[in-house]
């Protein structure tokens, strides 16, 4: 009898992390997560268009990124207001598009001042209830959006689970290997700050990168 808890703590521990996880979400391609349960992601996660969530509240840092067309013919890339998305659910696949449409630099203005997502029931078409807002700056040069989200759920209080899984559907081992990834509160090495440091100069403007190399340069120690 004593050897029973042990032994079933092992085999909980064999169980693949998909079948803990029971709230999977299903993003448009046009949508890309910065922060994921208040954890940033990097240049490589960001525009995976699975996730799978544990059950109750959950929370994203959403935003929309595509190519616009100008009124002179030219194409350029948009990325929305940054926006915290917080909901509530279990044991349900869900899909997060936007149902505005944005081809045009007019349309992307339009929706930037007032950015809404829309979270539904894959099944069913049902939208979840959820609550939006505005990732509001911490000021500086780049942002750094897991202090932002910190202070906002402080704000707020809102409490989130720790982790999460992405799924890359690119490959069948890519599969494999992200569903043994967890990006979970206690992960901060280097390695994972300078892939979020060369995300946000990837997202930033020609003009911006200029700016802060010009910073860069300006700051470096010797």
């Amino acid at each position: 009898m004593n050897s029973f808890f042990p032994i079933l703590a092992f085999v909980v521990a064999l169980l693949p992390l998909n079948s803990l996880a029971s709230v999977n979400v299903e993003l448009d391609r046009n949508v890309a997560q910065l922060v994921v349960n208040g954890e940033q992601t990097g240049i490589f996660l960001n525009k995976q268009s699975k996730l799978e969530l544990e059950n109750g509240v959950n929370q994203l840092v959403i935003r929309v990124e595509k190519l616009v067309q100008s009124s002179n013919g030219e194409r350029e890339k948009f990325n929305s207001k940054p926006v915290v998305l917080t909901f509530n659910a279990a044991n349900s696949s869900l899909e997060l598009t936007v149902d505005e449409k944005i081809d045009t630099t007019n349309q992307a203005r339009e929706f930037d001042r007032a950015p809404k997502f829309i979270v539904r029931e894959k099944n069913t078409g049902r939208v979840i209830s959820n609550e939006q807002a505005l990732l509001p700056s911490g000021g500086g040069i780049t942002r750094d959006y897991e202090r932002e989200v910190e202070r906002y759920n402080k704000k707020n209080n809102i409490i989130l689970e720790e982790s999460a899984v992405f799924l890359d559907e690119m490959s069948e081992e890519g599969m494999k290997l992200n569903q043994t990834k967890t990006i979970n509160s206690n992960y901060s090495s280097n390695d994972n700050r300078m892939i979020i440091m060369q995300a946000d100069f990837l997202r930033m403007s020609a003009e911006e990168q200029k700016k802060f190399l010009k910073w860069a340069v300006e700051n470096t120690r010797t």
